[in-house]
């Protein structure tokens, strides 16, 4: 697959068709040593998650790497980063890109079967309603054979009885017509997946669960390669926030709480990204993670304890302390009337809770007028919540205080931000912290994902280096605001801090010591025969 931005039509096809072998058969020559599962994120979208890839393929150039990226449709895009010259394919699939005449049974296919196939689909949709994925072995058995195709299970008679059947099973007194399309949301993807053409590699590494770890089972179930999973932040949590945002479920200051009303439908993508993540996490030969926190997480949702590491994301501290001003202002020369400029670096997307910031600053600015505000971060993520955050400036009358940059070097800014901030509801290790860090920036940053071990320390030897920042609870800008003027207010403070943010960087999250580490793990996979 050419890593060109777009995708070629002749080789568009190619991305759509299918190779199936049957599980435990050998698989075909590797395409590369390392296939990356990326779902919505490298290449195309920049974040902390394309940055890690990006350091993790750049930083083994001995290696080839193969690129999955999974998106809702396929469509042309423009790539973000330059792909590295070791980066051997780039390919693409659509989880949602159905053509009905796919994948029919081809002569010398075995087409027999086809009432058993059709019941362990069904047995499947209703373990998924359960949340598990306990009979994705059988049904893999009956497809992996083409004993149905995507026609019959989206757009046949035959698929129209499955859909009905799981319906009336499970979903109660829920309108058909919302069933129908949650459905083929949720399950059809899943077929869609089942078939997808994966190129061989030495070793599958996800690079999150969802979709992307649901095609990591499918692999490692065809071709018996090792699958491993790193995950930032945590999907699963992440997907029940988002449904926490729909009102069906509330957020408390330690989690959140399911409402036991909610309706059957939520209740169906609760389950699905549970069985999902419990499918990925059996499959998984080995899964890491950024910090005790999400380990936590991920053990009490169904990942086997021995499994479960934790490495810590890192940053190129060198390349980083020698773009920074490592002699920020001293102390003395630090007062009210001096310029102060708070940051903010990420998306503008609702995970990001920036409308709670920019309320924290309209609080802010009420006591020290001559603060300005530097938003910087793509803002075409989520238009209608970029727009929001935009009126929301206008109507707190902050026009000329709160600034918009979208992308650009955030190493140019940082030198000169007195404190960053992030209100995000989630979050697994936050990479522009530590960018911020090498430049002596002090943060206020929220209770979520490695954020307290990142601002307190860890370890004994961590923690002695004092606070580099301040921790606050999600959702509350008048607790932000107030972290946000005791750091501006007192230049002794901040000083402190940034010396030891500065330190803590250094000593402990510097990405060559987390490449090291995945270099050894991936050694230890690509060497090993297949199962």
């Amino acid at each position: 697959m050419s890593t060109g931005q777009s995708l070629e039509s002749s080789t568009r096809s190619e991305v759509f068709r299918r190779h199936l072998t049957g599980a435990g058969e050998a698989a075909p020559a590797p395409a590369a040593d390392v296939v990356l599962l990326l779902e919505g994120t490298y290449p195309y979208v920049t974040g902390g998650v394309s940055s890690w890839v990006h350091g993790i393929i750049s930083g083994m150039p001995d290696l080839s790497f193969g690129l999955i990226f999974l998106s809702a449709n396929y469509e042309e895009r423009e790539l973000k980063y330059t792909l590295p010259s070791n980066v051997s394919f780039l390919s693409e699939v659509g989880i949602y890109d159905y053509i009905p005449y796919r994948f029919l049974p081809e002569e010398g296919n075995d087409s027999t079967g086809r009432e058993e196939a059709l019941a362990a689909a069904k047995r499947f949709c209703l373990d998924l309603q359960e949340g598990h994925a306990a009979s994705f072995d059988k049904v893999y058995e009956y497809l992996s054979r083409r004993v149905l195709s995507i026609g019959d299970l989206a757009y046949s008679p035959m698929g129209w009885k499955l859909l009905r059947d799981v319906y009336e099973a499970s979903a109660g007194e829920t309108p058909f017509a919302n069933f129908f399309w949650n459905w083929r949301f949720t399950y059809l993807s899943l077929w869609n997946l089942l078939y997808a053409h994966i190129p061989p590699a030495r070793l599958y590494h996800a690079v999150s669960t969802g979709w992307a770890g649901y095609l990591g089972a499918v692999a490692k179930k065809r071709y018996g390669i090792p699958l491993i999973l790193t995950e930032h932040g945590i999907y699963l949590n992440e997907r029940r926030i988002e449904l926490s945002q729909s009102g069906v479920m509330g957020v408390k200051e330690e989690g959140l709480s399911v409402n036991p009303e909610m309706s059957y439908l939520t209740k169906m993508w609760v389950n699905f990204f549970n069985a999902t993540t419990k499918l990925c996490y059996e499959r998984c030969d080995a899964i890491y993670t950024l910090h005790a926190g999400n380990r936590r997480m991920q053990i009490d949702m169904g990942a086997p304890e021995d499994m479960v590491e934790v490495i810590p994301n890192g940053v190129d501290v060198e390349a980083l302390c020698q773009k920074a001003s490592i002699e920020r202002v001293s102390a003395s020369t630090w007062d009210e009337k001096s310029p102060l400029h708070i940051g903010f670096v990420g998306r503008v997307v609702s995970i990001k809770d920036v409308k709670t910031l920019i309320r924290a600053c309209r609080l802010v600015i009420d006591k020290l007028p001559n603060v300005e505000v530097l938003l910087m971060g793509p803002t075409d993520e989520e238009k209608e919540y970029f727009s929001e955050c935009r009126n929301l400036v206008e109507l707190l009358g902050l026009g000329d205080k709160v600034k918009f940059l979208g992308r650009v070097d955030v190493r140019e800014y940082f030198p000169n931000i007195d404190v960053q901030v992030l209100t995000s509801i989630s979050e697994g290790q936050p990479l522009v912290i530590l960018e911020g860090y090498c430049s002596g920036v002090p943060v206020v940053a929220t209770k979520v994902g490695a954020c307290l071990e990142m601002v307190e320390g860890l370890e004994p030897e961590d923690r002695a280096l004092g606070p580099s920042g301040i921790v606050t609870r999600v959702g509350n800008p008048e607790e932000t605001a107030v972290a946000i003027l005791k750091i501006l207010r007192n230049p002794a403070l901040r000083k402190e801090m940034a010396e030891a943010a500065r330190e803590r960087v250094c000593r402990f999250y510097d990405d060559r010591k987390m490449i090291s580490r995945y270099r050894d793990i991936y050694e230890t996979y690509i060497h090993e025969p297949c199962q």
